[in-house]
Formats: C-alpha cells, structure tokens, sequence
C-alpha cells in the first residue's frame, strides 16, 4: 500500500503501480493517488510506478523495496531533466 505523487506532492490519480517479475497483478491508483496491491509475498522486489498521463513527472519510477509484514512505500515521482 502507499500513495504516489506527482512532483509538487500532488496525489497521482490513474497512475500504474506494478512489482516487477511477479504474477501480482498491476493495479491503478485512485482519487487521492492511494494503491494497494494484493498479496505480495515477504522479498525483495522492484516496484515500478508509470503516469497515466503526462505530467510534471520524469516519467516511470522503479524503486527497489523491501516487502514487509506492514510495508507501505510511499512514491514521489522526480521531476523532468
């Protein structure tokens, strides 16, 4: 679970948020930029967030996460080069 943000601390809606090289299955942001993916087992994984549309944002973000029991991994996305 966690919230993704644009560059300003803006919540993201409509933004795609997947763990990279599992069958959890990718899910989408909602109103306030929140997301909770469903059962992701305790590892190491790279968690991939993508816009829906274009904005002040420099794209994906793929951040390397550490799942716990409780984690909740909050993503701001950096600003365009």
């Amino acid at each position: 679970t966690g919230v993704v943000r644009d560059v300003t601390g803006k919540p993201l809606a409509g933004a795609h948020v997947s763990v990279t090289g599992t069958p959890v299955p990718a899910v989408t942001t909602n109103a306030k930029g929140a997301y909770k993916l469903p059962a992701v087992a305790e590892g190491t994984y790279t968690l991939s967030v993508r816009p829906a549309a274009p904005v002040l944002c420099n794209g994906e973000s793929a951040d390397t996460v550490t799942v716990t029991a409780d984690l909740k991994e909050n993503v701001r996305l950096p600003a365009r080069a």
